[in-house]
């Protein structure tokens, strides 16, 4: 990502790592994986397969007191990590789409417990 793409998310993301299992439209089943980071409108993850951008993703994360939060969002990039003839993973950043008031504030406290 190029230094005018990082500004122009509405929020920093925070390197925060939990599980998260997600799901591409063009995915048949969910993967489960770890984020890379966070913020009240995006998430980022490592994943072992390429997802298109524009398609919809379904995230649940397992926080750390064992609850679940459950996103929904659009991805919007998907970029290769490795070498162009031996790509290992994708780095997948997704803006979240809140479907609740409770998906925002349960959020907004995860990433104020990290921050402190």
């Amino acid at each position: 990502m190029n230094d005018r793409s990082a500004n122009m998310r509405a929020e920093p993301r925070a390197p925060l790592q939990v599980i998260a299992f997600l799901r591409c439209a063009s995915w048949s089943t969910a993967d489960r994986l770890q984020t890379t980071d966070l913020s009240q409108s995006g998430v980022g993850v490592e994943a072992h397969r390429p997802a298109t951008r524009g398609e919809q993703l379904r995230v649940t994360l397992r926080l750390p007191d064992d609850s679940t939060l459950h996103l929904k969002g659009v991805v919007r990039h998907c970029t290769p990590i490795g070498t162009a003839s031996a790509v290992r993973s994708w780095l997948i950043g997704g803006r979240i789409e809140h479907s609740s008031l409770r998906t925002q504030i349960e959020l907004l406290r995860l990433l104020e417990r990290h921050r402190a």
